[in-house]
């Protein structure tokens, strides 16, 4: 049996082999997002990848481009995190999305 498992901190199990997956690019903070300017960051390109595979048509436009940028940042560009994200576009927007992952209440 193989179990494919994925955390930040090793299990520390027999057989155990760590795969370090880094941060994928992040746009900087503070600044308008111009969409153009945003898909030039590996987060962003994934983001907008995967959430056009649940919603066809997605592109990072003036009217998303700040939530999508937030999005990224929030969730420190990895990968996994993202691609979970993107999946909730399906149902939420990109501000309903952000504006989740910005709420600090754990619930």
């Amino acid at each position: 049996m193989r179990i494919i498992a994925t955390s930040r901190e090793p299990l520390n199990i027999t057989g155990e082999v760590l795969w370090p997956v880094r941060p994928l690019t992040l746009p900087p903070a503070g600044q308008a997002p111009d969409p153009a300017a945003l898909t030039g960051y590996a987060s962003v390109q994934l983001l907008a990848q995967r959430a056009r595979a649940v919603c066809p048509g997605f592109e990072v436009n003036p009217a998303n481009a700040a939530d999508v940028a937030r999005i990224c940042r929030a969730l420190d560009g990895m990968p996994l995190a993202i691609e979970v994200a993107a999946a909730r576009l399906r149902s939420m927007s990109p501000e309903q999305v952000a504006a989740r992952l910005d709420d600090s209440s754990g619930c």
